[in-house]
């Protein structure tokens, strides 16, 4: 069953092209931990901007209202 994942990165690779060579099975979990970290920065990113639209929409309709004492 294919997931919004799928369609927006592709379908993960096969196992049968990892095992192709004992080199790339060897070299598998340095690739993908460094796929990982390069998700991990691009969902952070998207979360950064996300929050920044939100704080820019929430303060064009803010007012500031100065604490007084009296």
């Amino acid at each position: 069953m294919r997931i919004p994942l799928d369609l927006a990165r592709g379908q993960p690779p096969t196992i049968p092209n990892y095992l192709q060579a004992k080199k790339i099975y060897k070299d598998y979990p340095l690739a993908l931990r460094q796929h990982l970290w390069q998700l991990h920065k691009e969902v952070r990113e998207n979360i950064h901007q996300a929050a920044q639209k939100m704080k820019f929409t929430y303060d064009k309709t803010s007012n500031y209202t100065p604490f007084s004492c009296h």
